[in-house]
């Protein structure tokens, strides 16, 4: 009895501790005016965390602050979100910007930029999936990414204005190197390419788009597509693998 009693109250004590050091991080933080802050919000790295006027940020939020993290007017921030900027690393939102319930969005060591009114829906990922290697992420303003998306930045990402990401989409900037006999397939080397994504362009829900792949303006990807090679301007692209099935009327 008395052993648990030590471990609950030395847990309590760690607790305190954890919640008073955030605290202090968020004091150093640039806050602007009437900021709407719901506790407990999590604030660890001595960089630099920029809230602008008006912003609304729920609870159990995490800013890992080791580079920068600035959000512009009006950002809006639901429960359960992760933001992280490594030592030297950007992530920077425009104005209006909403991220909803339990997004995570974290950069090691490069430059995240999202444009004003982005909306990323619900358990969106965006990080790169293999250590050691990031690219750097522009997306453009009014773009939506929907519920559950994953954005793979191992390689460099980058998304126009108003761009559409249905649910369950996946943007792959990596590919692995299959040739070493002495490895398992998914053990290999890493290639990391990029993507490009222009304005207006709509990405369907359950699309993957693979490393090194143009999906031209005005593009329509259709539901579960598998996308290889580029997607010209004002078509609709459909298959596995995609292939252009017709031109958008005009």
């Amino acid at each position: 009895m008395i052993k648990v009693l030590f471990w609950w109250l030395k847990n309590i004590f760690r607790s305190f501790v954890r919640r008073t050091y955030w605290l202090y991080r968020l004091s150093r933080a640039k806050l602007g005016k009437n900021v709407k802050l719901n506790f407990p919000i999590r604030v660890e790295g001595k960089g630099k965390l920029v809230i602008g006027d008006g912003c609304q940020i729920g609870k159990n939020i995490y800013f890992g602050v080791g580079g920068q993290i600035i959000l512009g007017k009006n950002c809006r921030i639901d429960n359960d979100v992760q933001i992280i900027a490594g030592k030297g690393a950007k992530i920077i939102f425009g104005d209006n910007c909403w991220i909803m319930q339990g997004t995570v969005i974290r950069s090691r060591e490069n430059s995240f930029e999202f444009g004003d009114n982005v909306i990323i829906s619900t358990y969106v990922q965006i990080f790169s999936r293999e250590e050691g290697l990031e690219g750097s992420l522009k997306v453009g303003s009014g773009t939506h990414i929907n519920d559950y998306a994953m954005l793979d930045v191992t390689g460099d990402l980058t998304i126009g204005e108003k761009v559409a990401f249905g649910q369950y989409s996946v943007v792959f900037t990596h590919d692995h190197i299959y040739s070493d006999r002495t490895k398992p397939a998914w053990q290999g080397g890493v290639k990391a390419g990029k993507v490009e994504i222009k304005n207006w362009a709509w990405v369907g829900a359950k699309v993957v788009i693979l490393p090194n792949v143009a999906v031209g303006y005005r593009s329509v990807i259709a539901s579960g597509a598998i996308v290889s090679k580029n997607c010209e301007t004002e078509t609709i692209c459909a298959g596995v693998p995609a292939k252009e099935i017709k031109k958008i009327d005009k």
